[in-house]
């Protein structure tokens, strides 16, 4: 007897929904409804098209097309436009000194190749055109356009088996970006970024390491420091520098399981973070580390995981809600 398998015709066409919600019960306050829609096969050659999109404090939309250069090959294009708008607040030192709108339309061109199932290398040109707007403090001259383009490399390699809470494989990830200079006579502005996570499990336990280092050598690092699981207690994204480096470990036991059809389990733990960010001119002493923990209860929703956290770091506490899908 021989069976032959074909694919639904609807699993070409595949839909999810999410929903993010983040509070520090303070002043931020995040809501964003999230998409992603998938159009596979729509070649010969195994030609996808990935939108997502999301509605709320962050608003945009990116589609990318995804298109294997031969049949049954580890090269590939892609081709990406996308659209960002949100507001942020700006921080000095770690203090809040206003706050700005941003928005930009970005069309990104890329060459790339997959090692197997779990590694991918990617070369490409990026072009960013938009504006931003000084909402607080109000001056005359607050609407700032601007326009970039950048050349980036990234290799991504990842085994983990669940990224809303890993507990086995591992993630590495390292990318380089460089942009013309802004003045004649000037090197191009070039910044990376590393980082590592390891997932472990034994019995009821599980959890993970993680180290991240930044830098650019002009302006701030790609990531800042602030907020849930990123120096706890501390504001979102309000820690920022030329120079950036951040570790944690995260250590939680299942304590129960939510009903079948509701979500999955449920999590008590715990997490120790170190890291700080430097200026450019400022030398990278141990002393200088900013040490942060948080504990928390998790559970496994069928929107993403949701933590009810508390964080501290240098004498500030702040609770954490959060929910939201990891894709």
């Amino acid at each position: 007897m021989t069976l032959v398998v074909d694919e639904s015709d609807w699993a070409r066409s595949r839909m999810r929904v999410g929903l993010e919600l983040n509070s520090d019960f303070r002043a931020d306050h995040r809501f964003t409804v999230s998409g992603l829609h998938v159009l596979s096969w729509l070649n010969s050659l195994g030609g996808e098209l990935r939108t997502i999109g999301r509605l709320g404090t962050v608003r945009s939309i990116e589609s990318e097309w995804w298109q294997p250069l031969a049949a049954g090959s580890p090269w590939y294009a892609s081709a990406a436009l996308g659209y960002r708008a949100q507001t942020d607040d700006l921080y000095n030192s770690g203090r809040l000194v206003g706050r700005a709108s941003f928005s930009a339309n970005s069309l990104t061109l890329a060459l790339g190749h997959t090692f197997g199932r779990n590694a991918n290398l990617r070369v490409g040109v990026r072009r960013n055109v938009g504006e931003g707007e000084l909402l607080l403090p109000v001056t005359e001259q607050s609407l700032v356009r601007f326009g970039e383009r950048n050349v980036f490399a990234q290799f991504r390699y990842d085994t983990l088996e669940n990224l809303a809470f890993p507990t086995q494989g591992g993630l590495v990830l390292a990318q380089w970006q460089s942009s013309p200079a802004r003045a004649s006579g000037r090197a191009s502005l070039s910044s990376n970024l590393a980082l590592g996570l390891r997932a472990f499990w034994f019995g009821e336990w599980g959890g993970h390491v993680y180290a991240e280092a930044a830098h650019s050598a002009d302006g701030f690092a790609q990531q800042a420091l602030g907020g849930f699981l990123r120096l706890s207690g501390a504001s979102r994204d309000s820690i920022n520098g030329g120079t950036v480096l951040f570790g944690r470990a995260v250590l939680a036991r299942r304590i129960g399981r939510m009903p079948a059809g509701f979500g999955g389990a449920v999590r008590s733990g715990f997490s120790l973070e170190l890291g700080n960010a430097f200026a450019q001119d400022e030398a990278i002493r141990a002393a200088k580390l900013r040490v942060a923990g948080s504990a928390f209860v998790s559970v496994d929703t069928r929107f993403g995981p949701a933590y009810l956290a508390l964080g501290s770091s240098k004498g500030s506490s702040t609770v954490y809600v959060f929910l939201g899908p990891f894709w």
